[in-house]
């Protein structure tokens, strides 16, 4: 575990220094706020009346959008880390400094939240600051009404972004183990990139129509993607007036386990794989 513990501590160093990975948070942050205030531009020419809770709507769509694009460059940032050291030998020069295979993959692997989760949080923050601010700052995060009936506090619309925030977050960590698992199988990290997302990509395409609500045993499917099965799906709809639209109870229990299956199952072939490869 020492041995891993200073591969993080390498990884973390080399990542504070880059400027990619500084510009990525800017850009996520910036798009996330431009959905949100297209969305209110739209709701403008429509002729829609947004009312004091009507932030709930741009806030959520630009924070779905932001992690949409949180989800690809984790799981490209998870392929390359280890491709590119693959490939430019790296890793080879690393083992001949006590650090074993398991250990490179357990630290690469450890890496997972220091990006997901700064690129979650800049996408939630753009999209929050554009809807408070958006229509002249005269938005807020208030109660959800439907024909003067209010069917759901300020509090409780919270509670709800915060379930579906913890469900896409576990399966952002397991894009990034399946990151790592596409690197182990492929020769260059061009190759590792394309693999890892024209993989999940495809598998986005088609879930619905193959596996249908056993799409939810697979973690991929609760982040917010093209295709977006994830909850902040029916949180869109549910902030809009959908009060039937919330995902059911079912949805955490599976955001729960689908991780906690797969992440262990991928790092083992990733594992197995390593191991395996002649560096």
């Amino acid at each position: 575990m020492k041995a891993a513990l200073l591969v993080l501590r390498a990884e973390l160093e080399r990542l504070a220094r880059s400027r990619a990975a500084w510009a990525l948070l800017v850009v996520v942050a910036a798009l996330s706020a431009a959905r949100a205030a297209a969305t209110i531009a739209l709701a403008g020419r429509a002729g829609a009346t947004l009312d004091a809770g009507g932030a709930w709507a741009p806030f959520v769509d630009g924070w779905s959008l932001g992690l949409a694009l949180t989800a690809a460059i984790t799981l490209v940032a998870g392929a390359l880390i280890l491709a590119s050291d693959l490939e430019n030998g790296v890793v080879r020069l690393t083992l001949t400094r006590s650090a074993g295979r398991g250990s490179l993959l357990v630290g690469r692997c450890l890496l997972a939240p220091f990006v997901a989760l700064p690129l979650a949080c800049a996408a939630g923050f753009g999209a929050w600051a554009s809807a408070r601010l958006g229509a002249g700052g005269s938005l807020d995060f208030g109660a959800l009404v439907e024909e003067g009936y209010q069917y759901m506090s300020a509090a409780e619309v919270w509670r709800e972004v915060e379930l579906a925030c913890a469900s896409s977050a576990l399966g952002l960590l397991g894009l990034w183990a399946l990151g790592l698992a596409v690197a182990t199988l492929a020769r260059s990290a061009a190759w590792a990139v394309a693999l890892a997302l024209g993989g999940w990509l495809a598998f986005d395409q088609l879930k619905r129509d193959l596996l249908g609500d056993d799409a939810y045993w697979f973690f991929p499917s609760h982040v917010p993607s093209p295709e977006d099965a994830s909850a902040f799906a029916g949180l869109a709809a549910f902030v809009r007036g959908a009060s039937d639209a919330l995902p059911a109870d079912e949805h955490m229990t599976y955001a729960l386990l689908a991780p906690a299956l797969g992440v262990p199952l991928v790092l083992l072939g990733a594992w197995t794989s390593l191991a395996r490869r002649r560096l």
